[in-house]
């Protein structure tokens, strides 16, 4: 594969280099950017995560890991820590240099939730919005 290269005053960089790192931390600097919010981070290795969080020195970053809940004839299986331990093995394979949401609890809620849906009008937005609480 051809490299392509960028000047940038006296310095050559990669292009990936230059996408990658510079212009990330150039706009933490000048914009001011906190962290990183990683949408799907199941298609790629938490390697690069680490490496890319090592060059780009975020406050805080996390990483959103969504992967199939396990079924078995169309229910969702009790025990779901394969799909947790996944979300965790991605973690550490970015040296901890980057959280990841809890899609795994998530997912048992919205499937609790659906299951439970009309029956006394349940719903999983009245644990954030009870009746009469934001009117």
């Amino acid at each position: 594969m051809k490299e392509y290269y960028f000047v940038i005053g006296e310095e050559y960089y990669k292009l990936q280099e230059l996408y990658l790192f510079l212009i990330p931390c150039h706009f933490r600097e000048e914009i001011g950017y906190d962290g990183w919010r990683l949408d799907f981070v199941r298609g790629f290795w938490g390697g690069y995560v680490k490496d890319y969080m090592d060059a780009t020195k975020p406050y805080f970053s996390v990483g959103e890991y969504w992967d199939s809940l396990s079924y078995t004839y169309g229910e969702m299986d009790h025990n779901q820590d394969a799909h947790r331990q996944r979300i965790v093995d991605w973690i550490s394979a970015a040296g901890g240099s980057a959280g990841a949401f809890d899609v795994t609890t998530k997912g048992i809620l919205h499937s609790v939730s659906s299951q439970l849906n009309g029956f006394n009008n349940f719903s999983l937005t009245l644990l954030f919005n009870p009746v009469g609480l934001f009117e």
